[in-house]
């Protein structure tokens, strides 16, 4: 089950195109939850 969620949102990733892509890394990188991922200090 939880192999599945997984694959689809690599696969809604892979159907987005770059400014999408570029959009969803930037947002990653800077939200607060994103902060606990990568140490941005």
């Amino acid at each position: 089950m939880e192999e599945n969620k997984v694959e689809n949102v690599i696969n809604i990733i892979k159907d987005m195109d770059m400014k999408d892509r570029l959009r969803l890394g930037i947002c990653l990188t800077t939200s607060d939850w994103a902060n606990i991922l990568y140490n941005k200090n």
